[in-house]
């Protein structure tokens, strides 16, 4: 597990690094996309995953558009989507338990300022738990939306889901607490 993740680390520095035209990077996009189908992903969930990546898309793509070449903008785009697909793709075939106890190892130096390795490993958990959550906060709201004849809309749906992360992390905060789990 750790030589995958080493792997993962070495390949997310190398594409930041050494890809830099348009035909490096979309080849590997297109390998990343592939990937996913060596573990088994159809095409109509590869799809839905690039496409939950289009306002990540946006809010990288359009500023740069603003004060950089269109191709240089482009380039950057797709990497940036190459290394969330390769991130996605590595936390899709490798177990929580182990990213925790990698995340636990990786944390040991920080012991000697007094940071417990636990604690980090802890909020490593919370946040992979989190992207779940959030995910079915926002299929809850868009159905109880459709069942009151409401046309889901994004800004429709920040209010909810920030009302439902708050209150999720409270009641989490609220029962870390009463478990004497310390930060």
């Amino acid at each position: 597990m750790a030589i995958k993740f080493a792997a993962l680390v070495l390949g997310l520095l190398a594409i930041s690094i050494f890809a830099k035209d348009v035909t490096s990077v979309l080849s590997i996009l297109l390998f990343a996309i592939l990937s996913f189908t060596l573990i088994g992903t159809n095409a109509k969930q590869i799809f839905s995953m690039l496409w939950s990546l289009k306002l990540v898309v946006l809010l990288v793509l359009l500023p740069q558009l603003l004060f950089m070449d269109w191709s240089l903008a482009l380039v950057n785009v797709t990497r940036l989507v190459a290394c969330i697909l390769f991130a996605m793709l590595f936390t899709s075939t490798t177990r929580n338990q182990e990213i925790l106890e990698l995340v636990e190892l990786l944390a040991k130096p920080l012991k000697a300022l007094g940071i417990r390795p636990n604690t980090i490993a802890l909020l490593v958990a919370m946040a992979l738990n989190s992207i779940a959550l959030l995910n079915k906060f926002v299929a809850d709201i868009r159905e109880a939306q459709l069942a009151r004849g409401m046309k889901p809309k994004l800004h429709l749906l920040v209010l909810p889901v920030l009302v439902l992360s708050l209150k999720h992390a409270d009641d989490h905060a609220e029962a870390l607490l009463a478990r004497g789990v310390e930060v």
